[in-house]
Parts: structure tokens; C-alpha cells; sequence
């Protein structure tokens, strides 16, 4: 079985890292960078090829719904799971709006996000033909 390959772009550092570890805790998973803002994001997304971003939609310079409107027109096989703090059905319809496969508000990370991320990766795999070589 392979390991996802998960992507964190937020620009909190605190919450960045431990998400990254909560991630990289999988036995599925791996995380293949940290990005700041949108515009490294869509940089380290070309860069890294990974399954997953998991998108801030607040952060500065770029931001998640730009990147992730990016990302969606250049890299429609990477799958973007928005996350934020903001918990609203607003910004849930922009996110998805945008090309975001999935939205979980941050403080449902901890119960929700790992299973949104085997989902997500699941069905890439099958609509790939890989079924999780």
C-alpha cells in the first residue's frame, strides 16, 4: 500500500506543525512540505506532485481560495481538503466553489480530517486505476 502524499499550507507555524505531525503519524501518510501562504502552495505543488493539500483559505499574500482555484485548473489529480477556523456555510460554498474536494473546519481536525484524507486518496486511486498498489 502506498502513502499519501499530503501537503500543509497554513500560515499559523503552531498549528502547521502539529498538524503535519498529526499527519505524518499515519501509517498511510506522509507530509511532503509546509507551505506559508497560496503562492507557495501552487510553487511546492509543482514541485512535489502531492495527492493532498490541505488549504488555509486565510492566509496572506495568497490566499486558500485563490490557490486552491489554481491548483484546481493546473493540477485537477491533486485533491484540496479546505481548512479553517472560520467555520461558516459561506465559506464552505467559496471553498467549494473554488475546486476544493472537501472542507473541514479546523477544530474538527483531530476527529475528522484523517478520514477525509483516505477517502479523498481512495477514490483518486480507483478513478486512477492504481486501487492502492
Amino acid at each position: 500500500m502506498r502513502q499519501a502524499r499530503v501537503l500543509v499550507a497554513d500560515d499559523n507555524d503552531g498549528f502547521s506543525t502539529l498538524l503535519g505531525r498529526f499527519v505524518a503519524a499515519q501509517h498511510d501518510m506522509i507530509v511532503v512540505g509546509r507551505a506559508v501562504d497560496g503562492r507557495e502552495a501552487v510553487r511546492m505543488t509543482d514541485a512535489l506532485s502531492p495527492d493532498v493539500v490541505l488549504m488555509d483559505l486565510f492566509m496572506p499574500r495568497m490566499n486558500g481560495f485563490d490557490a486552491t482555484r489554481i491548483l484546481s485548473d493546473t493540477h485537477p489529480e491533486v485533491s484540496v481538503v479546505a481548512l479553517t477556523a472560520h467555520r461558516s456555510a459561506d465559506n464552505e460554498h467559496m471553498s467549494i466553489e473554488a475546486g476544493a474536494r472537501a472542507f473541514v473546519p479546523k477544530v474538527d481536525a483531530g476527529t475528522r480530517l484523517i478520514g477525509v484524507i483516505r477517502e479523498l486518496v481512495s477514490s483518486a486511486d480507483l478513478e486512477g486505476g492504481d486501487a492502492g498498489e
